[in-house]
């Protein structure tokens, strides 16, 4: 469900559409009146959005990602287009954002990576354990020759031994 909302100029909502509700869990009647900021998340990062003011106020249209906040304090992710609206004199007057949350998807990309991450760790470790079971087994090989060529009595057998 894509969540719609529509500012002035300055940012202050003036509407959001059903969809916007479900996802962020705020009714109309919270956010309307109310500065975008309020739904900024709790650390914003404020390059993006210093980014996505510029782009929109110079009346061009922003794509992207960024964090906000749901109803419940929690932290969703929606990837969103937002464009200006102009007035018949060319003047913005509004900004209509058309947004898709697509926390759930992100956090299921980041467990991917992470279980991808893991399985080659795994066929590493599994790769050094066999070049290392090889040497060993030149170790030992060679052990077994010295050990048999210098005969049981040799003072260096009980090293051998202990080799193997």
């Amino acid at each position: 469900m894509r969540g719609v909302i529509i500012t002035t100029a300055d940012g202050v909502i003036q509407f959001v559409n059903p969809g916007f509700e479900v996802s962020a869990g705020l009714s109309r009647e919270a956010v309307v009146g109310q500065s975008v900021d309020m739904l900024k998340d709790q650390a914003p990062d404020q390059a993006l959005y210093q980014n996505l003011w510029h782009t929109i106020a110079v009346g061009k249209q922003w794509r992207g990602r960024f964090k906000s906040k749901r109803a419940d304090g929690s932290c969703r992710i929606s990837e969103a287009s937002i464009a200006p609206v102009r007035d018949t004199g060319g003047r913005i007057v509004n900004y209509v954002s058309v947004e898709r949350d697509i926390t759930e998807h992100v956090a299921v990309s980041e467990q991917l990576m992470r279980v991808q991450k893991m399985e080659s760790v795994g066929r590493l470790a599994g790769g050094v354990a066999h070049d290392f079971n090889n040497l060993l087994q030149v170790i030992l090989g060679h052990a077994e020759l010295a050990q048999e060529e210098l005969g049981t009595e040799h003072p260096v057998c009980a090293d051998l031994r202990m080799i193997r």
